[in-house]
């Protein structure tokens, strides 16, 4: 009995907390918000991954068949971003200078190699000793963040200042020109 005269007032209190909640929920006005579709032309299926302060978008685009391509959005107008010798490429990042980071695929070494495109020149970006790497953004610092690794194994990477920031995890250095241990991060000179 005395389970039930306990249990009974708390099981109210939680409801009616519930529906105040809920109330208060529902009172709060959404911002006005506008949804645009972002197709590239001609492309079956369009996909924005980053975007920028100035409404620059990056992303990937593809057609009826493969490679699948990078593109850039600006002021309404579609940019293909095509790494130079490369089979298929992405570009998943974008800061507010307009450098942009991805990857692209190399069918001759069958592996993934990161780039930065300055909107003029491409420039390789690759993690020393592992087969596959991709960026996957940069912030206005231009400090550039992404995946690495071997045969589909992905691990973290930042590129701060040409050096490669890599998980303490990672104990047994690969081959570099000069490595630098910090408490949580080993740094590689690329």
């Amino acid at each position: 009995m005395t389970f039930h005269r306990t249990l009974f007032p708390l099981l109210l209190i939680a409801l009616v907390g519930t529906i105040a909640l809920a109330q208060s929920e529902s009172t709060v006005t959404p911002a006005n918000l506008t949804f645009t579709t972002i197709d590239f032309p001609g492309a079956v299926a369009t996909n924005v991954y980053d975007i920028n302060s100035l409404g620059d978008m990056v992303g990937i685009y593809s057609g009826v068949s493969l490679p699948d391509y990078g593109f850039l959005y600006r002021s309404g107008v579609f940019t293909t971003i095509d790494y130079p010798s490369g089979y298929s490429s992405q570009a998943a990042g974008i800061n507010d200078s307009g450098v942009i980071v991805g990857a692209s695929f190399n069918r001759q070494l069958n592996a993934s190699v990161g780039f930065l495109y300055d909107g003029t020149n491409f420039s390789p970006i690759r993690v020393p000793g592992v087969l596959n790497t991709e960026a996957w953004g940069i912030n206005n610092a231009s400090t550039i963040v992404g995946g690495d690794g071997d045969f589909g194994g992905n691990e973290g990477f930042a590129l701060i200042s040409g050096k490669f920031m890599l998980p303490e995890s990672r104990r047994v250095p690969r081959v570099v020109s000069s490595c630098e241990r910090t408490p949580s991060m080993q740094t590689f000179a690329a």
